[in-house]
């Protein structure tokens, strides 16, 4: 479709239109920026309500329900709402994040007459499952369970982002408990092709219609061709309600038993031989013998499939931002609506992570051919519907992985070296504090103390003087007094000479006195 004037564009407050990108039933969608003070600025999807609507209460009612509900679900693998207002005119409008990727029915274009390559497919629908659970399992701001329903599962409401990550989107006819409009008895809501049976025949509904429904886009994915593709829509009821399910395998012999046997679980027309969470279905499939695909080959494969509408809109928000964008910033999703009635309601938006494993090369405006072939994936390693994707290594079932524990002991761990050798030292530490203590129990420190403070008494040089002196005297005076010398000898009998104890010193000091007195 063409681009529509922007000069015919609503103002949106603080909200400022870049481009337009789609125009539905209901709905028109415009690519644009939220701006803010210091130069702030990001790229945001603004999805408004057309004016000549804004008289249905009916219309503008299912609008705001959709921006609640999609407010409500908090999820990486879900397009997320962060804002709900009026325009000057009174025209409601929504804004979303805006992210740059493409549609599975876009893919799905690109690829035929083949499918999406099995990695690919199994990887997309893994992430839609991942997406759709946590929708399922929403609550209201008051904690709440909001029991949602999304009604319209399919392959324009799936959208891959050039970042490898797949989203749910477009809420538009989503049942929940809190939804303020009610379907009127006798009216369909949602996609004929992909319709449950129970939705068909306009039956109450729960999670398990979007489990069949996610089931129909799975056998899409990986055989190329419809499920249910009657002529006239009476002829599609027909086959939603009684035409019996084939096996993907009749139409794509190289597919696993194990994925065959999960889809066709999916597809089971009795809801309760179905899937009963979508979380059953997605781990179903992570047991599954396929090679799961590197996040590189993923983002280039998207990459290499953009549309052109897609491409050309990229390049006018390019250009709007001076020819700076970097190219994981935008993303926008186009009307891609196959035979259905449902208006489109998709645009996107988040920063995807960086692209580490494959970086690409920045687009810059005015380069032609060379911004052109980077914008469609051109980069080397493009992944096409054609090529065989690199794969992680993976396992089969019977293969298990091993063990956290075996993995350390093939390979150690430099943290776990590190707590070793603490706990070392804190054995060290608490056997050098039991060892103080015991000596401190047995008075060794005393002891100690106590000879460390006699040495360190100070000398008195003229007193030792005196007392050698009173030592020379006795020693001659006991030699004159041959008396005196035996007396001693009888008195200390064998003691060591050389080296007497105090006593013994003592009593030569009192010989000295007694010479002395007497030579006095």
């Amino acid at each position: 479709m063409g681009l529509l004037d922007v000069m015919s564009a609503p103002s949106f407050g603080r909200y400022r239109v870049i481009a337009p990108v789609a125009k539905g039933g209901m709905a028109e969608v415009f690519a644009g920026e939220i701006v803010g003070e210091a130069g702030f600025s990001r790229p945001v999807a603004i999805k408004s309500i057309r004016p000549e609507f804004v008289g249905e209460p009916e219309f503008v009612t299912m609008f705001l329900d959709e921006a609640r509900l999609a407010a409500n679900v908090q999820s990486p693998h879900v397009v997320h709402t962060f804002d709900l207002g009026r325009t000057d005119e009174g025209v409601p409008f929504m804004v979303m994040e805006l992210v740059l990727g493409a549609t599975v029915s876009q893919l799905l274009r690109a690829c035929q007459p083949a499918p999406l390559p099995l990695p690919f497919a199994v990887e997309i629908l893994r992430q839609a499952l991942f997406g759709l659970e946590d929708a399922h399992a929403a609550r209201s701001p008051r904690g709440e369970p909001l029991r949602l329903v999304h009604r319209d599962v399919a392959p324009k409401n799936i959208l891959v982002g050039i970042d490898g990550r797949t989203r749910i989107m477009d809420f538009g006819v989503a049942h929940a408990v809190e939804r303020l409009t009610r379907t009127s008895t006798g009216q369909l809501k949602g996609t004929i092709r992909y319709l449950s049976p129970e939705q068909a025949d306009l039956q109450p509904l729960d999670q398990r219609s979007d489990i069949f429904a996610m089931g129909i886009v799975a056998f899409e994915m990986l055989t190329g061709t419809h499920l249910f593709d009657g002529h006239a829509m009476l002829d599609v009821y027909r086959q939603v309600m009684s035409q019996p399910i084939p096996d993907v395998r009749d139409y794509q012999p190289g597919i696993p038993a194990p994925l065959a046997e999960a889809v066709a679980m999916a597809l089971a027309r009795d809801r309760e031989e179905r899937w009963q969470r979508a979380s059953d279905f997605s781990r179903a499939l992570e047991t599954i013998a396929v090679p799961r695909p590197r996040d590189a080959d993923l983002r280039s494969f998207v990459r290499a499939n953009l549309p052109q509408s897609m491409r050309d809109l990229r390049a006018r928000l390019i250009e709007h931002a001076g020819g700076t964008l970097e190219p994981q910033s935008i993303e926008i999703d186009v009307d891609d609506s196959v035979g259905s009635d449902e208006e489109p309601t998709h645009v996107e938006v988040a920063p995807p992570k960086p692209d580490r494993e494959q970086p690409t090369e920045p687009i810059v405006a005015g380069r032609g051919e060379r911004g052109r072939r980077a914008g469609r994936g051109g980069e080397r390693g493009v992944v096409t519907c054609d090529t065989t994707p690199t794969t992680s290594p993976t396992w089969t079932p019977s293969e298990k992985p091993a063990s956290r524990g075996a993995r350390a002991r093939e390979k150690p761990f430099r943290g776990r070296t590190s707590l070793r050798q603490a706990l070392l030292w804190l054995a060290l530490a608490l056997a050098l504090g039991a060892l103080g203590y015991g000596l401190a129990k047995a008075g060794i420190f005393d002891a100690w103390r106590g000879s460390a403070s006699t040495l360190s008494a100070p000398v008195d040089l003229a007193r030792i003087e005196g007392v050698r002196a009173d030592v020379v005297l006795g020693r001659d005076a006991m030699c004159a007094r041959t008396s005196c010398c035996s007396r001693r000898s009888r008195r200390f009998g064998t003691m060591n000479e050389a080296a007497p104890p105090a006593a013994h010193r003592g009593g030569d000091r009192a010989v000295a006195r007694d010479a002395s007195s007497a030579s006095g």
